[in-house]
């Protein structure tokens, strides 16, 4: 009986303390709404007005560097290897949503570390924004900005145990145009070869050159989209969702992880061998439906492989789930005969492990306060230097008078070329992104010879980088045997071009012959992509963009022949390079 009283006269204290705790807050003003949050959290320092100031300040970053987020949807709509980025919107949230407990183990705190990280990425921002090379700089520091700006509201405890989803948000950042050219081209001849051994075991005869396959006589190209990359961080993503939003061992994720790459590589070769011979056999529209249908679904199938090889590691007696750990929650009614022990505690942890970096609800919500507006200014001051620097829409008038002049390029040059529009396949507009892109194939009416003729250019000086015949035609399955610089003469001045020789040995032995001349903003010509690069590494003038102009012959046809045809070509197109070259200075041709 005595124990029975004195039991019931510790839970009442226990009752009255916790009581005690939440009258308290229920008076405070600041927290009159924060009783959305469990208790656990209240009493750790939290409230709702951290969340919305989260939210808030997030908005405000997006709002600061809108300009990249614009230019990564674009590029996630558009270019399909880069389509991953869409998934992210559904992986972070799950991330989120499934550790939503650990809330109950940070205290809002540390604010300082979010101003830190908006001031790092606004800096890397810039930085990225003036150099040349820095475009995933200038995304990167975006990023940095917009999650400093969560963490300047809800603390660095939350950063740490939420540290997975927050690097998961580094997958809405597009492989660098540097990287992507290294990496995709190989990987483009990489899956064609092997395409090309998978189809022979099947009994099917391919023949390969570069990264051109042919199948009947059919030429097929594994272009970007078929390399595998989307596949790669497509099912990466995945995967590394998986891993952390399931208990799994360390080891084990370590190892999802690190195999996810070549299980892509191999999903892809078996996607990329039924695709190829649709293409030989089928339409063109069917065949496109079943590459972009096969691609998404190998995603699912990706996923269904991944919880086959945990049950059968299972079933080989490998552990491969983290032993469990059971969490008590402070609200959750566990019966009468429980109360005692859940009040405990309960009290034990507000008024025990509390005292450990525990802050008072008011102090937190200053330093909130404190640490955002720290942020706010930063955004005021990363919006002041963005808005001084030069951005696309200042050549908007500039672009659209060449796409005006480049409708009147003539299709009958010098009265015996008389030319026709070859189509641009799509994975090209991809990788060029082109404001004016005229491709075509003229005949010479007296003689029947013909000559290829492509002139391209791009908004931005940046998407030319890298894009010429030297690595272009490489990865078409073209060699290059030789390269010279030549002359070409207009209006009585002598003009350098670049002279290209190509071969290749399959179907038959073929060799061509082209002249590459790069149009330039500030008025002048050059045969060489180095003049590209300055333009690209200048602010000033990388978006008045920069031009190519390509002429194709017959290798058997005479040098002397050749320069009186570029230059016909060249004189004919005359007001078209005249305003791809005005750019800022307006120079005469």
């Amino acid at each position: 009986m005595v124990v029975q009283q004195d039991m019931s006269v510790e839970v009442t204290r226990s009752k009255r303390v916790v009581d005690s705790s939440v009258a308290g807050d229920i008076q405070n003003p600041v927290q009159e709404h924060a009783h959305v949050l469990p208790a656990l959290m209240r009493h750790r320092g939290w409230s709702v007005w951290h969340f919305v100031g989260a939210v808030v300040l997030a908005l405000l970053g997006i709002v600061a560097t809108y300009k990249v987020w614009v230019d990564v949807a674009y590029i996630a709509w558009t270019h399909e290897e880069s389509s991953h980025i869409l998934l992210v919107a559904i992986a972070v949230p799950w991330m989120v949503g499934s550790n939503l407990g650990a809330f109950g183990h940070c205290y809002p705190r540390r604010f300082w570390i979010g101003a830190v990280m908006v001031c790092i990425g606004a800096f890397t921002m810039i930085y990225g924004w003036d150099h040349h090379y820095m475009n995933t700089l200038w995304r990167m520091g975006a990023l940095l900005v917009v999650l400093g700006c969560v963490v300047s509201c809800l603390g660095g405890d939350v950063l740490w145990r939420f540290l997975p989803a927050f690097v998961a948000m580094g997958f809405v950042l597009p492989m660098p145009g540097t990287v992507k050219l290294y990496v995709s081209h190989p990987l483009q001849t990489a899956m064609a070869s092997i395409s090309q051994e998978v189809a022979h075991v099947f009994g099917f005869m391919i023949e390969r050159s570069g990264n051109v396959l042919i199948v009947e006589g059919q030429k097929v190209e594994v272009a970007e989209a078929c390399n595998g990359m989307r596949m790669v961080f497509g099912l990466l993503l995945v995967c590394y969702t998986f891993a952390f939003v399931t208990p799994l061992r360390w080891p084990i994720r370590v190892l999802i992880l690190l195999g996810t790459p070549i299980f892509a590589l191999v999903s892809n070769v078996f996607r990329l061998v039924p695709t190829i011979l649709m293409y030989a056999y089928e339409s063109k529209e069917s065949a496109d439906q079943f590459h972009d249908a096969a691609g998404w679904a190998m995603l699912p199938l990706g996923l269904l492989a991944l919880f086959g090889l945990l049950k059968f590691m299972e079933w080989l007696g490998i552990p491969v789930l983290r032993p469990s750990s059971k969490v008590i929650d402070s609200e959750t009614d566990m019966g009468q005969g429980d109360l005692h022990s859940k009040e405990k505690r309960l009290c034990g942890e507000r008024l025990g492990e509390s005292d450990r970096g525990k802050v008072g609800l008011g102090r937190s919500l200053k330093g909130m306060a404190c640490w955002g507006l720290v942020s706010v200014v930063m955004l005021g001051l990363l919006t002041r230097e963005l808005s001084a620097r030069e951005m696309p829409q200042d050549a908007a008038v500039h672009h659209s008078k060449v796409v005006e002049v480049s409708k009147t390029s003539p299709t009958l040059i010098g009265g015996e070329w008389k030319g026709g529009d070859v189509e641009v396949p799509d994975y090209a507009r991809e990788i060029l992104q082109p404001n004016v892109m005229l491709h075509r194939r003229y005949k010479n009416l007296r003689t029947g010879k013909t000559v290829s003729f492509l002139m391209v250019q791009c908004k931005d000086a940046r998407d030319m980088v890298f894009h010429y015949p030297p690595i272009c035609y490489k990865y078409a399955g073209w060699e290059k045997v030789g390269a010279k610089v030549e002359w070409f003469e207009i209006e009585g001045e002598e003009v350098e071009a670049t002279e290209y020789r190509f071969k290749m040995g399959f179907p038959s032995e073929q060799e061509i012959v082209i002249w590459n001349v790069m149009i330039l903003p500030d008025g002048t010509l050059s045969p060489a992509m180095d003049s590209v690069h300055g333009v690209a590494n200048d602010p000033k003038r990388r978006f008045y963009g920069a031009g190519q102009l390509q002429l194709i012959f017959d290798s058997d046809m005479r040098l002397a022949r050749r320069r009186e045809i570029f230059e016909q070509f060249v004189l004919a197109n005359e007001k078209l390079i005249f305003e791809m070259k005005r750019g800022r200075k307006h120079e005469k041709f």
